[in-house]
């Protein structure tokens, strides 16, 4: 390959919008977003005819693509030509699923920021996960006591509402030790209200029943305690006993059971 056509070949371009596939910006920017995802549920009969909007000519894998073909064009030897044109075509499937991953990563964000604006004075927010460590308790913790605990099994639970209407009369009850924090976001201030609760257990199961049982706990202390919520968004990973049959049937008892 010459130095000239080394110049001709485009520099990759980090900051160009990644949500429709051919680049690589994180940021929610609204119409375009949505013009995005238009074009990411298409049939391949109509990319073919939008490509020329979506498409740069300097993005990532583009640039990628015009790699390989040099390579195929100039390369010789077939067998270093075999191993260049796969380590490019790796690369292609690394930024692909680097590319999905930020998609997902940014949806799922501005899910969380939609939900915690909606939050009003019957509804309240609910991340739940297991966790994976046992953090020490102790300044200077033996390891006798540390590691008596690593095979714990822990569930954290972690509740928010808005406190910031006027409206919002009553408090979480003083059991749970709440305390208002002030969350900024956007031209107005919210005061969010938070809640952990920690479920620690010597022997069990990490299963859908473990959960449903924690979360129907849950529930009825939230509707002891507060008794005006009414909604609650319950946020997790994609874990099965999340997002299983069991789990997911369990939701209408439990709303006959506590009227949440």
């Amino acid at each position: 390959m010459s130095e000239s056509e080394k110049r001709e070949l485009p520099l990759c371009h980090g900051n160009a919008c990644s949500r429709c596939g051919k680049c690589l910006d994180w940021r929610y920017d609204g119409d375009f977003d949505r013009d995005c995802e238009r074009f990411n549920r298409r049939e391949s009969n109509e990319i073919s005819n939008k490509n020329r909007w979506h498409r740069r000519p300097n993005g990532p894998i583009v640039t990628l693509a015009k790699i390989r073909t040099f390579i195929e064009q100039y390369q010789t030897d077939f067998g270093i030509c075999e191993c260049l044109s796969f380590r490019v075509q790796q690369q292609i499937g690394y930024l692909q699923a680097w590319k999905a991953h930020l998609l997902r990563t940014v949806h799922q964000d501005q899910a969380r920021i939609n939900i915690l604006d909606n939050l009003d004075y019957e509804t309240v927010t609910i991340h739940v996960d297991w966790a994976m460590k046992w953090f020490p308790t102790k300044y200077r913790e033996s390891k006798k006591d540390h590691f008596t605990k690593t095979g714990l099994s822990w569930h954290i639970a972690f509740v928010v509402r808005n406190n910031s209407s006027s409206s919002f009369s009553n408090s979480f009850d003083t059991s749970f030790d709440s305390q208002a924090s002030a969350h900024k976001y956007g031209p107005d201030e919210n005061k969010y209200e938070h809640r952990v609760f920690c479920h620690v257990f010597d022997q069990c199961v990490q299963n859908a029943k473990t959960v449903v049982s924690i979360i129907r706990y849950i529930f009825l202390c939230l509707q002891q305690t507060s008794p005006n919520i009414k909604y609650i968004n319950l946020r997790s990973d994609n874990a099965g006993y999340y997002h299983g049959t069991e789990a997911l049937l369990s939701v209408v008892q439990l709303s006959k059971e506590t009227g949440i």
